[in-house]
């Protein structure tokens, strides 16, 4: 009962603090110069993903939009009629799909992403934009290019295999009677995830035109994709880093070794060998970078439940109590051994285990939990904890000068 009050208290306390401030604080990593005008860092990168993902998002739920609302002026124009609305009438009705723009008279579309989470960078970036503007193509059979961008202008070529599958789910949950039709958003989703590498791409070239102030506009840039300075030119080469690097994390290659990394991002970024060596060394010591960063992240996601159970059994549970919360952090519940000796060596072996797989640690300082309050106090600053208040606040976590938290030590 007692632990079980001190625990409402502490999550009270929590939850205060977690309505009052803003959570999502991401520090930027070191940006590595690229060119005079280009530069990229790990995190906008990361941002231009999500973009995507929004933008492939938006474009089907307004697809959908467009097929309900014909689906609902056929069925009043069929009932005034007094006739039903049958399957070949609905072939025709859907036919043919939209994603989301009128093919028929190049219509464009614009939507509106600044509602959405994203940093403050890239909000900055589409707010002066006001809108941005995609348009959807059917790719013809001599139709090589996947996509273009050509004053703020973005244009994306989808297989016509694609329009003929998207008919397909739509037909299907007619037949099945699977309606709203907005059941089938993420299956539809799914048929242009495969172009998401090339609005990454091609958001890559918008957002550098932008930040580059209209330096970008005025490099001598070739559409010539049969030349050499086409395929060399800083802009095209920021892009295809960026492109190539996202399906390396999409697959999951990004955390293979590192030999393997460097093979395959060779392999991948398109027109690689006629980049001259000095852009090869400035691109592979970029990725080179990220690659630790990511790396570093994908090791602190790993779950060590069993190794803290195991670490626990080593302990008296009267004395000492670890729990592990969510792949995030170890906390110290109980360190009270009566010796502040004894607290040592128990918070030594703790810490080897958290820095092993870079975790944080947080423990709450209460009398009857810790040893002795002014004695633990030093102890855990000696170890490299701080209370969680003042300049170093954390409001991720509790907060408070009773709560105590130590980062994982770089190794």
């Amino acid at each position: 009962m007692e632990k079980l009050k001190r625990y409402e208290r502490r999550f009270d306390e929590y939850e205060k603090t977690f309505y009052k401030h803003k959570l999502i604080t991401m520090p930027l990593l070191k940006i590595t110069p690229y060119s005079r005008v280009i530069f990229e860092n790990m995190y906008s990168q990361k941002q231009l993903e999500t973009l995507a993902d929004i933008i492939i998002e938006e474009s089907v739920k307004r697809s959908v939009d467009i097929i309900k609302n014909k689906i609902i002026e056929k069925e009043k124009e069929f009932k005034f009629y007094n006739e039903e609305l049958t399957l070949e009438n609905f072939k025709a009705i859907i036919s043919p799909i939209y994603f989301p723009v009128l093919l028929t008279n190049n219509g464009k579309i614009t939507i509106d992403y600044t509602k959405n989470k994203l940093n403050k960078e890239i909000k900055t970036f589409l707010k002066s934009l006001g809108t941005i503007s995609i348009e959807f193509i059917e790719m013809g059979s001599k139709t090589s290019t996947k996509g273009s961008y050509v004053n703020n202008q973005i244009k994306i070529y989808i297989p016509s295999n694609i329009y003929e599958k998207a008919e397909e789910t739509i037909i299907e949950a007619y037949e099945r009677k699977e309606f709203p039709l907005s059941s089938k958003i993420s299956k539809l989703v799914q048929l242009l995830l495969p172009l998401k590498e090339t609005i990454i791409h091609e958001l890559q070239h918008y957002y550098d035109d932008w930040r580059s102030k209209g330096a970008y506009s005025s490099i001598s840039y070739s559409n010539d994709y049969n030349s050499d300075k086409y395929w060399g030119s800083p802009e095209e080469v920021n892009a295809r880093y960026t492109q190539t690097v996202y399906t390396l994390k999409n697959d999951s290659t990004i955390y293979k070794e590192w030999n393997i990394v460097l093979k395959e991002f060779k392999l991948r970024f398109i027109a690689w060998d006629i980049l001259d060596r000095k852009t090869q060394k400035r691109l592979l010591s970029r990725l080179s970078q990220q690659y630790q960063e990511l790396n570093k992240s994908k090791s602190a996601l790993l779950d060590i439940s069993s190794q803290v159970k195991k670490l626990q059994k080593k302990f008296d549970d009267n004395k000492v109590e670890i729990s592990y919360h969510n792949k995030k952090y170890i906390e110290i519940i109980k360190l009270n051994t009566g010796n502040i000796k004894d607290d040592a060596v128990v918070l030594s072996q703790i810490i080897k285990l958290a820095d092993t797989y870079r975790h944080m640690i947080m423990i709450y300082v209460e009398k009857g939990w810790v040893t002795n309050i002014k004695q633990s106090v030093n102890l855990l600053k000696n170890y490299g904890f701080n209370p969680n208040s003042g300049r170093t606040i954390n409001y991720k976590y509790r907060t408070g000068k009773n709560n105590f938290i130590r980062y994982p030590k770089r190794g």
